[in-house]
C-alpha cells in the first residue's frame, strides 16, 4: 500500500505510516475498491439493455404498423444480444431478467409481424 501523505511504500496492515505518521485506513480502502468494482460499467450497460427490452415489450403490446413492429423486433434482438454479452463478461441477475424480457418482446413482435403480413 502507498501512503497518501508522503507516497512511501507501507505494509497493507499498517494503521500509521512509519515514515510520516499519517493515519491510514486499510479496511476502508478495501471497501471503497469493492464498491467501485460493483459499480462497474457492466451494470450500467445491463440497465440500458433492460430498458431497451422493456421498450420492445411495450411496442409488442400496442402494434400500430409494420415499421413500429420491426423496430420492436430490432430493439428486442439488440437488448437480448447486449444482455448475453454482459452475461459472458460478468454474470448479473439483471442480465438474466433482460434476456427474458427482451426475448418475450422479440418473439411477440415477430408474431405480430407474421400475423399482419400473412393473415391480414
Amino acid at each position: 500500500m502507498i501512503c497518501k501523505n508522503c507516497k512511501a511504500e507501507i505494509q497493507e496492515t499498517s494503521i500509521y505510516c512509519p515514515h510520516c505518521g499519517f493515519q491510514t485506513f486499510p479496511e476502508q480502502e478495501k471497501m471503497v475498491s469493492e464498491k467501485k468494482e460493483n459499480l462497474s460499467p457492466v451494470y450500467g450497460w445491463g440497465k440500458l439493455a433492460l430498458l431497451i427490452g422493456v421498450l420492445s415489450l411495450v411496442i409488442s403490446i400496442i402494434p400500430i404498423n409494420k415499421v413500429l413492429i420491426l423496430s420492436g423486433i430490432c430493439l428486442g434482438f439488440g437488448a437480448a444480444s447486449l444482455a448475453i454479452f454482459q452475461c459472458i463478461k460478468k454474470k448479473h441477475k439483471l442480465s438474466t431478467l433482460t434476456i427474458i424480457v427482451a426475448g418475450i418482446g422479440f418473439v411477440s413482435n415477430l408474431s405480430w409481424l407474421l400475423f399482419i403480413t400473412y393473415v391480414l
